[in-house]
């Protein structure tokens, strides 16, 4: 028994340990988006996808790759986007929609936001519009810790080159995803509140 409980503790230390070192990963690439396209990166993700025995870090792999994956994209360096594309919907929705984390994981929420991402880079506004506008419904009922966590800073630091809430580029994407449909009158009930960081986004969005 002692030996079975100590097989146990060293699994949770490796798993743990291999969670801290794939995030420093998807930090370093965040502030370095080059090592997204880098094998090195892609394969470390894909190893620990294969090793991880519980579903948190199963999202975070997902989640990491789904970074890949975006800038990959975004960058054209696949001539397969529209495969690639498909696969990052898949990856982050299946985060996003998962019943296996809490609703209150972060990750849960950065993928929901990767999921849109992916949705809007293949002009798939109204299937967007109503994930963000029911996601903003669900985050109502939910307590994020802040709007500190090192994922969502680094992520929102690459993705939006400021640092706004998780909360507020929800907002932002329904209000850009009216705005862009003619409906700017309906877009003010999610551009009122934002910072001015956000709505600086807005407004350089749609010049």
């Amino acid at each position: 028994m002692t030996l079975v409980v100590a097989a146990g503790c060293l699994t949770v230390i490796h798993a743990r340990t291999g969670s801290d070192e794939l995030m420093n990963m998807v930090l370093a690439a965040c502030r370095s988006p080059s090592l997204f396209l880098d094998s090195t990166y892609t394969n470390r993700v894909a190893c620990f996808r294969r090793e991880s025995v519980d579903a948190e870090s199963r999202s975070l792999a997902d989640v990491a790759m789904a970074f890949s994956l975006l800038h990959e994209i975004r960058e054209g360096e696949l001539l397969s986007g529209g495969s690639s594309l498909a696969q990052c919907q898949n990856l982050t929705s299946n985060v996003f929609y998962s019943a296996e984390i809490g609703v209150d994981s972060w990750l849960r929420w950065i993928a929901g936001v990767q999921y849109l991402c992916a949705l809007n880079l293949a002009d798939l506004d109204q299937t967007g519009f109503v994930v963000t506008t029911n996601a903003l419904s669900r985050l109502e009922a939910v307590s994020l810790a802040g709007n500190d966590h090192a994922l969502w800073s680094a992520f929102c630091g690459y993705m939006c080159k400021t640092n706004i809430s998780i909360r507020e580029v929800y907002k932002l994407n329904a209000a850009l995803s009216l705005a862009h449909a003619g409906r700017m009158s309906e877009a003010a009930q999610y551009t009122n509140n934002l910072s001015a960081a956000a709505m600086d986004l807005f407004v350089r969005d749609l010049k």
